[in-house]
C-alpha cells in the first residue's frame, strides 16, 4: 500500500482471497502510522525500515518525502502487510523492489502525479497489472532470478542494475539528489543535471571493468526503449 501522510491511500495491491482480512486491519494500520508520527512508537526517518507486529501481523513500512514543484516535501509512506512466518529479511527485500518499482514505473510517472498531490488510485491502478504479471510476492523469488524494477531513468535504471556491487550509504554521498530506499535501492529524488549524471556514471564505472560496464549499460538502454 501507498498511503498519504494523512492517512489517504493513493494505491493497494490486495489478493482476492485477503480483501476481507485486509480491510478489517486497515484501521489498525492507520492507528500504526498515527503513533509514529506522534513519536509513540519512535521515529521513523525518511527512507528508514520501520516494522511493528500486531496479532499475527507485521507491518513494514518506509517513509518517503516527495517534492513537490513549489520544493515543499510530502511524506507518503509505503507499507507491506505480511504474517509473521515471513523473515525480515525477505519482507525488507520485498518491500525496497516493490517501492522501486511502483517510482520507476512508466519511466517515472506515479512520481509526477505524487508531487502534485494526485490522491485517486485509480491514476496508480495500473501497477496492479504490473505486480499480477510480474511478479509472485516472494522475496526468495526475487533475489534468485535476479529480478531488478523497470528503469524510471537511464540513471535510476544504472543504480538498479548495479546495487550489489556499492552499498546503499556510500551511493547516497555521490549526490544529494540520491536518496536510499532500505538497504537495497537508492532512488534519484530529482532531476539531475547532465554533469551530475556524468559524475555519477562515473562514479558507477570506478569498481567495474569495462565490459561490466558496457553490457549493463546497453541492457538499461534496451529496458528504456521497450
Amino acid at each position: 500500500m501507498v498511503i498519504q501522510e494523512d492517512g489517504t491511500p493513493i494505491f493497494s495491491y490486495v489478493q482476492e482471497s485477503q480483501q476481507e482480512v485486509t480491510q478489517i486491519l486497515l484501521p489498525s494500520l492507520l492507528g500504526v502510522l498515527q503513533s509514529f508520527s506522534k513519536g509513540m512508537l519512535g521515529s521513523i526517518d525518511s527512507s528508514s525500515i520501520k516494522s511493528v507486529t500486531l496479532k499475527d501481523t507485521v507491518y513494514t513500512i518506509i517513509n518517503l518525502n516527495v517534492k513537490t514543484p513549489s520544493r515543499k516535501e510530502n511524506l507518503f509512506h509505503f507499507v507491506l502487510l505480511t504474517d509473521t512466518k515471513k523473515k525480515s529479511s525477505d519482507i525488507e527485500a520485498s518491500l525496497e523492489f516493490l517501492m522501486t518499482s511502483f517510482l520507476s514505473f512508466k519511466k517515472g510517472e506515479f512520481v509526477v502525479k505524487m508531487r502534485i498531490n494526485a490522491t485517486n488510485e485509480d491514476e496508480f491502478s495500473e501497477f496492479c497489472d504490473f505486480l499480477s504479471s510480474t511478479i509472485d510476492l516472494n522475496s526468495g523469488e526475487i533475489r534468485k532470478t535476479k529480478i531488478t524494477p523497470p528503469p524510471g531513468s537511464f540513471i535510476q535504471g544504472m543504480l538498479n542494475e548495479v546495487r550489489g556491487y556499492y552499498p546503499t550509504n556510500i551511493v547516497e554521498t555521490w549526490n544529494p539528489k540520491l536518496v536510499s530506499l532500505g538497504n537495497s535501492y537508492v532512488w534519484v529524488s530529482e532531476d539531475l543535471t547532465k554533469r551530475e549524471e556524468d559524475e555519477i556514471l562515473e562514479r558507477i564505472r570506478t569498481n567495474l571493468s569495462s565490459g561490466l560496464f558496457d553490457t549493463i549499460e546497453a541492457r538499461v538502454r534496451s529496458q528504456l526503449e521497450a
